[in-house]
């Protein structure tokens, strides 16, 4: 009797001692990212048959739990993935349209003043001061363009690097939850439960990626995690990772692509693969805000400059005979890139009144050239490239031509982004650069005191010109600027929202799975008592076997 009373006591301790640890591993990391509430789990040991029925025989830990809701959890980390999404998408967005839109450095104010500068050309073409102020204002419209297009580019390039960051971050996420899968994997199998511990630290480590770059999470048999991306590509098979990697976009050098690495192989990812984290708000926001605003300042530029030119070179100078100079540098637009093929396709400028911002491809099929164009599928065909060109040209206000090698069957070519460096190139021609007497005021020969050509000129400020809108430059310009205005803003609210649902959804899992320090401090009393009485049980038990042991001797 005495063996068995000491045995239930000593179960009653190391059950009150289980419990006590398991409350100060709560109490010491109420503060750790990820961890989970954990519970102790008892159950009565097998009692002993008698005579006189089943004795008890203690108590035993069964095991410790982890306080884990998959369904809050996964609920938090959508949100927090998506919040992530939409705050880099706000803020980029929100940086653009104040560029774009800002007095100082947007480009409204300065082609007013340029207008109102050939204005006053047309109004005294004789007067140097007003010619001087005319070149005045064409440099600085042409610097507010400039420096526009150089800062749409920066934040291309910030874009590029924080791409390369976030594949190098969430490289080494993959690694780390790889090596724990393996981990968690040996341990459950050696010992039948799971450690909660790890568990936790794989569940925070797949949050942390989640808010890079939106992951989906199948649970194996063995207590392993596999990762996929939202289309479905492979980014962790058990202790297998996949790794993310970061290239030159093969069609627009300026801009990089994601790539994964399967099985030894390079695989490029398409962007609407990745619809959350950071990298998907920035893939986001480089496709509907930054990439349109480049292409649209680029239009404007380019459309300007064609027109200008086009009625400057056929004006006259101060000196009535000088005539067929541009007054504008006309900025050039990209070439394509091969998809598939090894000549050199060039496009040229005919008719900037017709430019769309808009992706082509070209493809050839052994006896027809073809163009498509990406927003509509209109295509355009010719039995021979210049076929082609012909029509394209008068459709899409470009031509294409051969620099180098030929076409063969199969071959496909793309053109993206084609006026993104529009902006950059947009310059003062360096013939009237300096030389006030230059500027084409004049519609006749001859007459240096006419004005007539100047007048055609500063009527261009009220004459919509771009294809797809009927907006002048400055209402085109005005239109670029609504429509970063109203992602941005769009962009903030979802933000907004999906923090207070991230909020929300933290406070339902800590509900449930968080550390309560009053509750774990009353435990702490709880289980402190219970230790001691099974101690005082013990005590009991050490007294009576004394005492058999004096009435045998």
């Amino acid at each position: 009797m005495a063996s068995g009373i000491l045995g239930i006591g000593i179960t009653g301790l190391n059950a009150a001692m289980g419990a006590v640890r398991t409350t100060q591993h709560n109490i010491a990391n109420a503060n750790t990212p990820g961890y989970h509430r954990q519970v102790i789990q008892l159950a009565a040991n097998p009692p002993t048959y008698s005579g006189a029925g089943f004795f008890g025989n203690g108590v035993a830990v069964a095991t410790v739990t982890r306080v884990y809701s998959q369904f809050l959890d996964n609920e938090l980390m959508r949100n927090q993935g998506q919040q992530a999404r939409y705050e880099v998408y706000s803020a980029y967005a929100g940086q653009i349209d104040r560029v774009l839109g800002d007095k100082d450095s947007g480009l409204g104010s300065a082609l007013s003043s340029f207008f109102g500068a050939v204005q006053e050309v047309a109004n005294d073409p004789t007067s140097m001061a007003a010619r001087e102020a005319m070149l005045a204002a064409g440099r600085n419209l042409a610097g507010r363009m400039n420096n526009l297009g150089a800062t749409l580019d920066g934040m291309l390039e910030s874009i590029n690097a924080e791409m390369s960051s976030i594949a190098a971050q969430a490289n080494t996420y993959l690694r780390r939850i790889a090596d724990l899968n393996d981990r968690i994997a040996q341990m459950q199998a050696m010992a039948g439960n799971p450690p909660n511990d790890l568990l936790d630290q794989r569940e925070q480590l797949t949050a942390e990626l989640n808010k890079l770059v939106n992951v989906t999470v199948l649970r194996g048999g063995d207590g392993s995690y596999n990762l996929y991306l939202g289309g479905g590509q492979p980014l962790l098979v058990g202790n297998r990772p996949n790794l993310l990697g970061v290239a030159t976009d093969p069609y627009d050098s300026a801009s990089r692509v994601l790539n994964l690495s399967v099985g030894g192989a390079s695989v490029t990812l398409d962007d609407e693969l990745i619809s959350g984290g950071r990298l998907g708000g920035l893939l986001a926001l480089r496709e509907e805000v930054l990439q349109p605003a480049m292409q649209d300042l680029g239009r404007v530029a380019i459309g300007l400059a064609r027109a200008f030119n086009d009625l400057h070179s056929g004006g006259y100078a101060l000196d009535g005979t000088t005539t067929g100079l541009d007054f504008f540098v006309q900025p050039a637009l990209r070439n394509f890139s091969a998809a598939a093929g090894s000549a050199n396709v060039v496009t040229s400028l005919t008719d900037a009144s017709k430019l769309r911002s808009d992706d082509y491809t070209l493809a050839f099929d052994g006896m027809t050239y073809t163009l498509t164009r990406a927003t509509d599928g209109l295509a355009y065909t010719g039995a021979t490239l210049a076929a082609l060109s012909a029509a394209v040209s008068a459709g899409e206000g470009f031509a294409l031509g051969l620099a180098a090698g030929s076409i063969n069957a199969g071959d496909r070519y793309v053109l993206r982004n084609h006026m993104a460096d529009g902006a950059r190139g947009f310059a003062v021609a360096a013939a009237v650069n300096g030389r006030p007497e230059r500027i084409a005021a004049a519609g006749l020969a001859g007459a240096p005191g006419d004005g007539s050509n100047a007048l055609s000129l500063a009527q261009l400020q009220t004459e919509p010109y771009l294809a797809d809108t009927t907006a002048t430059f400055h209402g085109a310009y005005g239109v670029l600027i609504g429509r970063t205005a109203n992602l941005a803003g769009e962009a903030d609210i979802a933000f907004k929202a999906y923090d207070t649902l991230s909020r929300q959804a933290f406070e339902n899992q800590q509900a449930l799975s968080g550390v309560n320090l009053d509750e774990e401090a009353a435990n702490l009393i709880r289980f402190q008592q219970a230790y001691q009485a099974a101690a005082r049980a013990m005590q009991v038990a050490s007294t009576l076997l004394d005492e058999l042991l004096a009435i045998g001797r």
